[in-house]
Formats: C-alpha cells, structure tokens, sequence
C-alpha cells in the first residue's frame, strides 16, 4: 500500500495541522525504527518492502509470514496506545 504525498498534504491542510518539511519517506524511517524494537533486523527489512542481502536471499526461502504477522500485531497495539481508540475500529482477520 502506498499513500501519495499529495494525499498527506490533503489531509494535513483538511485538519488544519502544520508539519515542517514533511515527507513520505519519513513515514518509512518511522516504521522502520519502531520495527527495530518489535523484532528482528531482517523481519523489519522484509516488512517494509526489501529484499534480504547477498546469499541470504539465495538460501533462505522461508517467507517469514507469522514473524511479519507478530510484528504487525505488535505495530498496531502501539499505534492504538498512541491514537484515540475510538477514531479506528479494527478488527484482525484470522489466517486461512
């Protein structure tokens, strides 16, 4: 999923708020920190979008599913200690 910059910009200036140079891309760095602190360095890589280094990638098939799966969980229980809980409902579907 990606989100435009436009879009951002759309949504700042409908809710009046007032960010210096803001980009997309620290949207990612966000993310990409916070991930360090949820699990593992090449989980979070993986979780956003890159591909595992060198011959790791070569050998290593495993797709990482449920450890993506943990740490997503693990992202959205802290982004709900931040934001109102009822601005969003959400309600995670079970695999399979």
């Amino acid at each position: 999923m990606s989100i435009s910059s436009n879009l951002v910009k759309f949504m700042l200036k409908a809710y009046n708020e007032q960010v210096p140079h803001f980009t997309i891309h620290d949207l990612r760095r966000t993310a990409r920190t916070n991930f360090s602190e949820l699990t593992e360095p090449h989980i979070a890589e993986i979780m956003l979008g890159h591909k595992l280094p060198g011959v790791w990638s070569v050998y290593d098939k495993h797709t990482y599913i449920e450890e993506m799966r943990e740490a997503y969980g693990k992202w959205w229980a802290r982004l709900m200690s931040i934001i109102e809980p009822d601005v969003l409902e959400f309600t995670p579907r079970q695999a399979g």
